[in-house]
């Protein structure tokens, strides 16, 4: 599943040329917008102002409780709670399995175009977390991390893109 966000409009919107516009994009400031567009994909809804472990929640989805994560420009694509990732913290163990207990699943965004290119959607069972997780020979740390690179050899868009 994709979805082209037209970048001209959006920057003519705020009054910036597209170059600069695009630069204004980032993991944070784009997860709202990633969260909303999940949820209308999805045929879900976005959990506003609540303290929820997901972020859309779909009834009719086996996976139904479903994370929202933006891959950018940083080396690493995280499985651990938000609380784990950035400095000055630290990665927990039960903390990570407390937030898998409570999801279905991940869908990850590829921001790494910044709205240049149409956007891509990733879908991770947790099933599939966990047992990469416990597999010693993956390529997902200790940390319940993995670097981009390997994020795509692990999870082929044929095989894990996002579907309603």
């Amino acid at each position: 599943m994709t979805h082209q966000i037209d970048t001209q409009k959006m920057a003519a919107a705020i009054g910036l040329p597209v170059e600069v516009f695009v630069e204004t994009v980032t993991g944070s400031s784009f997860s709202p917008a990633s969260e909303a567009l999940v949820a209308e994909l999805v045929g879900g809804e976005r959990l506003v102002g609540k303290q929820e472990a997901h972020d859309v929640i779909a009834e009719h989805r086996t996976n139904k409780k479903i994370e929202v994560r933006n891959i950018c420009k940083s080396g690493y694509i995280y499985f651990s709670p938000s609380t784990a990732v950035g400095k000055n913290r630290s990665f927990d163990e039960e903390s990570f399995f407390d937030k898998l207990n409570k999801i279905d699943s991940y869908v990850f965004v590829d921001l790494r175009k910044r709205l240049t290119e149409p956007l891509t959607f990733y879908e991770i069972p947790v099933s599939k977390v966990r047992e990469l997780y416990h597999d010693k020979n993956s390529l997902m740390g200790d940390k319940a991390q993995i670097t981009k690179k390997n994020f795509f050899d692990t999870f082929p868009y044929s095989e894990y893109a996002l579907k309603p």
